[in-house]
């Protein structure tokens, strides 16, 4: 990934976040408790991605 993609991923998530605390009325606590349990799984995935069990 390139600078640009992740900078463009990055305000995509921060819009989405506005969107579901003005639109869907979302506590920021809540999304912040979401946002920790999908990035944990996330992250195990991105550092196995190799194949290797390294730590």
């Amino acid at each position: 990934m390139h600078g640009k993609d992740v900078f463009g991923i990055c305000i995509a998530f921060v819009i989405l976040a506005f969107a579901a605390i003005w639109i869907f009325k979302v506590t920021p606590a809540n999304l912040v408790f979401a946002g920790t349990l999908l990035l944990c799984p996330l992250l195990h995935i991105w550092m196995m991605k190799s194949g290797n069990h390294k730590h």
